[in-house]
């Protein structure tokens, strides 16, 4: 009685099964890797801003530092409130009867200027958080935290020291 030995034969599909478990592991690799230096760039701002209109006892109650705000355009975290750095009456702009702008102020109401620390990547001058959420100066955003609902008008973006 022989007994046969079945001898293994490589074919084409075993190469195929081979190379995508290297591509699998080298992509591990290149990712790790790519997340470390994304990381490391990681860096603070300091992001001034104006509100117009707010209420004047509204100020104090409800812009905290420290307050974590969400920006809605962005659908992401945005920064921590710094400090109110300027407090300005609100005006307003109208057209009187001969159709000529005037401006008054508001009563009860207030523009102020605040900072926010951020956290994102300087890419040249402009900013990012999450690496695709540019932050440069003129652009609106509605922000959002517990406490206030606003939209801001960024002022500058400059790395923290």
């Amino acid at each position: 009685m022989t007994t046969q030995t079945k001898k293994f034969k490589f074919n084409i599909l075993d190469v195929v099964i081979i190379i995508v478990a290297i591509a699998c592991v080298a992509g591990l690799a290149i990712r790790a890797n790519l997340a470390d230096t994304f990381s490391a760039k990681e860096q603070e701002a300091i992001v001034t801003f104006r509100v117009s209109g707010i209420l004047k006892n509204s100020v104090d109650v409800t812009f905290l530092p420290g307050d974590a705000y969400y920006c809605k355009t962005m659908n992401a975290f945005f920064g921590y409130f710094g400090e109110v750095v300027e407090r300005t009456p609100a005006s307003l702009v109208s057209q009187d009867k001969d159709g000529i702008a005037r401006e008054s102020s508001v009563p009860y109401r207030q523009d102020i200027k605040a900072t926010m620390t951020c956290k994102g990547s300087f890419d040249g001058d402009e900013f990012f958080i999450d690496g695709t959420n540019r932050v440069i100066p003129g652009q609106t955003y509605e922000i959002y935290s517990r406490n206030r609902r606003m939209t801001i008008q960024v002022v500058s973006v400059e790395p923290a020291k």
